[in-house]
């Protein structure tokens, strides 16, 4: 058995269909991830967040409604079926045992890596990010950004943990699950040459933005913040690829963040 038929039973849809079915799923769930960042911040709204799946919905359902321009023959799919999960189905790796799978790839396995992360990995990262890294690189290993428990604020704790869970989600549709899409593209596609170009993107994809993008965007938090989220996109990437979801990555990413924001402490 081949890894596309472990993972999908594949339709025999043209693959502009498929990619257009997809990117209007990660860009729905990213506006709604985006709207309830903003929602759950000070001044809480909480009208903006009820808006948030309605606002996303409408959008997925019009470029849907769109697709049907480009193919008129595929009217069915487009406007009278659910789209598919895309990027957010459910983390296996095998046809058999989908619910074990889903618990183990996308909670178990993140949460045991951000444990060791935390407790083991943590603290290495700090003790090397001295002098020597500075220079070479030019990052402080000061904090010079804004206090980010400033954002919460007086915030209650259940909107604290809604705001920073979307966060995180906005975050990993950026950082990897483009990177995800891409590879799921490639499952649909026969042409050996296409398949090679689709892995070499995504594996481009994984050093330059998974890795070394989403480590520099946490520059502002000090060298060892950098280290330890590029080492985090580093390991967790090929999770995401392997499970064709981005799950895992969500899991681990939002355990981390409550944790730091002092939501969880379920590890210090």
């Amino acid at each position: 058995m081949t890894r596309i038929e472990a993972h999908d039973s594949l339709a025999p849809l043209p693959l502009g269909m498929i990619v257009w079915r997809s990117v209007a799923v990660l860009f729905a769930g990213l506006m709604c991830a985006m709207v309830l960042t903003g929602a759950g911040q000070q001044p809480v709204r909480p009208w903006l967040a009820a808006s948030a799946v309605p606002i996303s919905l409408v959008f997925l359902y019009l470029v849907l409604a769109l697709g049907v321009i480009y193919f008129p023959d595929h009217r069915r799919e487009f406007l009278g079926e659910i789209p598919p999960p895309g990027i957010f189905a459910l983390p296996r790796i095998w046809p058999r045992h989908q619910a074990a799978q889903a618990l183990i790839l996308g909670v178990g396995i993140p949460i045991v890596l951000v444990y060791l992360s935390t407790t083991v990995l943590d603290p290495i990262l700090r003790s090397a990010t001295g002098i020597s890294l500075r220079s070479a690189t030019g990052i402080s290993t000061e904090i010079t950004g804004e206090n980010r428990n400033d954002w919460y604020a007086g915030v209650p704790v259940a909107w604290m943990t809604l705001t920073i869970v979307a966060h995180v989600i906005a975050e990993e549709i950026l950082f990897r699950g483009i990177g995800l899409s891409l590879w799921q593209f490639r499952d649909h596609v026969n042409d050996q040459r296409l398949r090679a170009a689709l892995a070499a993107g995504v594996m481009l994809w994984y050093v330059v933005v998974s890795v070394a993008l989403f480590g520099i965007s946490h520059a502002e938090y000090g060298a060892w913040n950098v280290l330890s989220a590029a080492t985090f996109g580093l390991v967790i990437f090929p999770l995401v690829l392997t499970t064709r979801s981005l799950w895992p990555a969500i899991v681990a990413h939002a355990a981390g963040n409550l944790d730091a924001f002092g939501v969880l402490n379920w590890i210090r």
